[in-house]
């Protein structure tokens, strides 16, 4: 029975229009892809104007709504009011992956840290969400014309001497411990 009455719901509904929010991934391995990022649906304004904040790293100037805008301006006054965080409800809520760049090329070093995490079952991606410089990638370079890639220095950097290392809701003080004790090792 609540099969069938979650059918004729969805019949009803698009997706995307279940609860306060509802949210997209468009990862490069899902059907809808712009290889990184997605997308959050509400019809709630301040939801909206709050979500378009946290997208841009808690620039007040992003939200649409002047109105709301001004009275964030106005009730955290000692902020830029062009250029600032506001102190988002973050109870439960963790970024997926802690990224690690070296500061300067180090070859033997950036080597030495990824063996030592491999040997003791610490998974990471090397360079950073993307997996580095995509511009690198064949899908890419087969577009572009021949060493565009060079013209991203830093992208490159991060490319060579970054990695992403798993983060979750459930890892334990112990377990940080640990992984940081094998990158300084």
């Amino acid at each position: 029975m609540y099969v069938n009455l979650m059918v004729q719901h969805l019949k009803v509904k698009k997706v995307g229009n279940f609860g306060w929010t509802s949210n997209f991934s468009f990862y490069y391995a899902h059907h809808l892809s712009t290889i990184e990022g997605g997308m959050i649906c509400t019809n709630d304004e301040t939801a909206y104007e709050k979500l378009r904040m946290l997208r841009s790293h808690g620039m007040v100037r992003e939200m649409k709504n002047k109105q709301m805008q001004n009275s964030w301006v106005k009730e955290y006054d000692d902020l830029n009011p062009k250029h600032f965080f506001i102190d988002f409800a973050l109870d439960g809520c963790s970024n997926y992956a802690f990224n690690l760049i070296l500061k300067d090329p180090n070859e033997e070093l950036m080597n030495k840290i990824m063996n030592n995490l491999d040997d003791h079952g610490v998974e990471f991606r090397r360079g950073s969400a993307g997996g580095g410089n995509q511009l690198r990638q064949p899908y890419l370079k087969a577009i572009l014309p021949v060493n565009h890639y060079k013209n991203f220095p830093i992208t490159d950097h991060v490319h060579f001497y970054g990695m992403y290392i798993g983060n979750y809701p459930d890892l334990k003080k112990e377990d940080i411990d640990f992984i940081v004790d094998k990158i300084n090792s």
